[in-house]
């Protein structure tokens, strides 16, 4: 029997070979003194000091990668003072029962206020990003493949 396990999320760290110093790497390597460095050692411990020199230089000349934070879609400040509007109406509402028809009614209008809010704006910049769409086909892939739903995840599989 076969069991799908989800993909493990990759902490490791990971170099950016595109911004490396290469010449730098090639100076350094040819620096290194073979025969003096491995006089006197066994092939063991040569193979293991010829493993090391690679990640060390690699470590010292290419730079980590940083991960890039997306920016998020912001809203509006008007419809960011409706969101609070709406939050403050929900809290009055569960903090005085005594009034509760009323203050729900508030928050229901609020809340309809602010969704319909949200709406509006997300569909004014979806029409904006497509109206850039014409000339560009690079940007459209990259729009379409954020909206994509179904993520390509390549599972592990393991035998129980």
């Amino acid at each position: 029997m076969l069991l799908a396990i989800p993909p493990v999320p990759n902490n490791q760290e990971k170099h950016n070979y595109h911004k490396g110093d290469y010449q730098g790497i090639q100076r350094s390597l040819q620096t290194i003194q073979w025969k003096d460095r491995w006089e006197g050692i066994t092939v063991n411990e040569m193979w293991v000091d010829f493993r090391q020199i690679p990640k060390k230089v690699v470590d010292m000349y290419i730079p980590l990668k940083t991960e890039g934070k997306r920016v998020r879609n912001r809203l509006s400040n008007h419809v960011q003072r409706k969101i609070r509007e709406r939050c403050r109406a929900w809290q009055k509402y569960r903090d005085r029962q005594y009034q509760s028809g009323r203050n729900f009614a508030k928050y229901k209008q609020l809340r309809n206020e602010v969704n319909r809010a949200i709406r509006k704006e997300e569909d004014q910049k979806r029409k904006r990003i497509l109206a850039g769409f014409k000339n560009n086909p690079k940007r459209f892939h990259g729009y379409m493949h954020s909206k994509q739903t179904v993520k390509d995840n390549v599972m592990t599989f393991e035998e129980i």
